[in-house]
């Protein structure tokens, strides 16, 4: 059950970020600014992070 709950947070938190990723990337393509590309590495940055961390969580949760 907690396992579930931790992919459902993780995918939730991966579709706000790409909501933020297509919205920069709409006013101004994201390779040009360095706003863009610094907000795209640090979102995967992130992403690494929490799907590092939640797998260990939901894997504390259980014992």
């Amino acid at each position: 059950m907690e396992i579930l709950f931790s992919y459902l947070l993780f995918i939730l938190i991966v579709v706000i970020l790409m909501r933020i990723f297509v919205a920069y990337s709409a006013s101004s393509p994201w390779w040009t600014s360095h706003k863009g590309l610094r907000i795209t590495i640090i979102g995967v940055f992130v992403i690494i992070i929490i799907a590092t961390i939640l797998p260990g969580i939901a894997y504390m949760l259980q014992n």
